[in-house]
């Protein structure tokens, strides 16, 4: 899950670069860059949430 994120993490950034070198012409691509931002931000929430969620219900039993 994690290598996962990482993974979008760079292939969004490249299509940032990429984009920028075209000074944002790309309207679907910057689109594209936005949802996926959102859906890392989101998902590296979740992730974080549960995993200290899960550490807190071991240290209990």
């Amino acid at each position: 899950m994690r290598d996962l994120l990482f993974v979008l993490i760079i292939v969004n950034a490249i299509l940032i670069v990429i984009n920028a070198s075209f000074n944002y012409q790309i309207m679907w691509l910057l689109i594209v860059n936005i949802l996926v931002t959102a859906f890392i931000v989101v998902t590296s929430i979740v992730y974080a949430f549960t995993n200290s969620k899960n550490h807190k219900n071991k240290k209990l039993n």
